[in-house]
């Protein structure tokens, strides 16, 4: 018979996943176990905002959405003859330093990146689009990126937590009170589906 073990408290690391475990140790083969992984970083996103009262997930939407749209404007309206290439040779003039198949995904209309991750890639693109609004909140823009990393990382662990509080209590946390049950289920199917221990592996730290 196998047995199904859910998460119980948080002081063993199950490698390659960001959740940790209690009794590992007492784990054995055919054992069914729940191992949450957080939703992709766009949706843990959609799911913050929902409860973020000091607004800065909608300032990140903003601002975002605004160097982004500010790129793709400035491309399309140099018109017939600048082309990809002229773009990204100008960019690397004023710093950028990421290749061309950042570039493009970034010009994308589907893209999901809120920000560069270096600041000199976000600084070469101000200075390469020229706008006004950009321009006015460069200092503004990176304290909210810097802000925005760290209260994803923050966040997204205590998401993490409040799922596994539900899987074993069916209580909801600050962020979970947002959601209906259907979409924390249809969470945990995706995030910490069940699955069966095929083997066991000790590592030498």
């Amino acid at each position: 018979d196998t047995r199904t073990t859910e998460r119980e408290s948080k002081s063993v690391f199950v490698d390659e996943c960001e959740e940790l475990y209690k009794e590992v140790r007492q784990l054995k083969k055919g054992d069914r176990v729940r191992i949450y992984q957080n939703p992709d970083k766009e949706t843990l996103h959609d799911i913050i905002k929902l409860s973020d009262e000091k607004q800065l997930f909608s300032r990140v939407d903003y601002f975002s959405s605004l160097w982004k749209n500010s790129l793709r404007d400035y491309y399309t309206n140099k018109g017939f003859g600048y082309h990809f290439e002229h773009l990204y040779e100008e960019l690397k003039g004023n710093g950028l330093s990421v290749d061309r198949n950042r570039l493009e995904s970034w010009m994308r209309i589907d893209e999901k990146t809120k920000f560069p991750m270096k600041k000199r890639d976000l600084l070469a693109i101000i200075k390469t689009v020229n706008h006004p609004q950009l321009n006015n909140n460069i200092q503004n823009i990176f304290a909210i990126k810097t802000e925005y990393s760290g209260r994803m990382i923050k966040e997204g662990f205590e998401f993490s937590e409040e799922i596994n509080t539900y899987i074993l209590s069916k209580e909801k946390g600050r962020m979970l009170s947002w959601l209906s049950e259907k979409h924390i289920e249809e969470i945990i199917s995706v995030g910490a589906p069940m699955r069966t221990i095929k083997e066991i592996k000790k590592q030498e730290l």
